[in-house]
């Protein structure tokens, strides 16, 4: 047995089910994460002022396989 634990953008989480169902593997467990990588944070804006956002919302996903 192995464990596998990926950290991945919300957007991309129903094409990632979708690949791995396609294999046979559908039990997983996701978690909402905040983190930052190398990208250190990004910038917004917010009624004309800038924000910095330090820690960016995640999906993590667990699997035992």
């Amino acid at each position: 047995m192995k464990k596998i634990n990926a950290i991945i953008r919300p957007e991309m989480l129903n094409d990632v089910k979708a690949a791995l169902a396609e294999q046979g593997y559908f039990a997983m467990t996701v978690y909402e994460v905040k983190g930052r990588g190398s990208q250190k944070g990004i910038c917004l804006q917010y009624r004309g002022k800038k924000i910095e956002v330090d820690m960016i919302p995640k999906m993590e996903i667990d699997m035992v396989v």
